[in-house]
């Protein structure tokens, strides 16, 4: 059951291309907990970066249908 639902939430997430930001929030304080902790303003300032950058891509798919190319 577990399965299919992580299955469907990486469906949804590659539909809105948050594929990448969420596995690094599951992955980064999972394996490289230390890291996380140690650096958390940095390892969250990457993790928000990547969401700017979805949001981004977003606005330029938005304005690329509304223009018609």
């Amino acid at each position: 059951m577990y399965v299919c639902l992580f299955s469907f939430v990486l469906h949804i997430a590659g539909f809105f291309r948050l594929t990448v930001p969420l596995l690094y929030a599951l992955l980064v304080p999972t394996l490289f907990h230390e890291w996380y902790y140690a650096h958390q303003t940095i390892a969250e300032g990457i993790w928000y970066a990547m969401l700017m950058m979805v949001a981004l891509s977003w606005v330029v798919t938005i304005v690329k249908r509304v223009k018609g190319d």
